[in-house]
């Protein structure tokens, strides 16, 4: 049910990125705990997490781990997984 309210707004805003592939990926963190995110640009991204850029978990968290990514057909799919 929460994934279903989530859909609309999450729709209206990727719109113009939804034909873009996308990108989920798992990061580990120095203390053990993990991070998912999405993106189109996976190795921007990366390194932006890695300069402390990433999200306010990560930057508190450094050095990260790449652990695994998943390449999706548009950014829509990967941003609700």
């Amino acid at each position: 049910m929460m994934a279903e309210a989530l859909k609309k707004p999450l729709a209206k805003y990727l719109k113009n990125t939804h034909m873009k592939k996308g990108y989920m990926y798992i990061l580990q963190c120095c203390d053990g705990s993990y991070y998912t995110g999405s993106t189109i640009d996976l190795e921007l991204r990366l390194l932006q997490h890695q300069k402390g850029e990433g999200s306010k978990h990560t930057a508190k968290r450094l050095p990260v781990k790449f652990l695994y990514c998943e390449q999706y057909d548009n950014i829509a799919d990967a941003f609700l997984l």
